[in-house]
């Protein structure tokens, strides 16, 4: 499975425009964890793909 930074950009975007409409109303955590979003985001390579697991 391989994540491009643009999407997950798109996404938080989207979540984004949810966060607006109930801010009065999530816990604080959610802002916190949503702005730790953003940085791993701003971080991450332009696309990567998960660590295959050995079995």
């Amino acid at each position: 499975m391989s994540v491009g930074r643009k999407a997950g950009t798109s996404e938080a975007r989207a979540h984004e425009e949810q966060f607006d409409v109930f801010f009065d109303r999530l816990p604080k955590e959610f802002i916190f964890e949503r702005e730790l979003l953003r940085s791993r985001l701003w971080r991450s390579p332009e696309k990567w793909e998960l660590a295959h697991e050995a079995h």
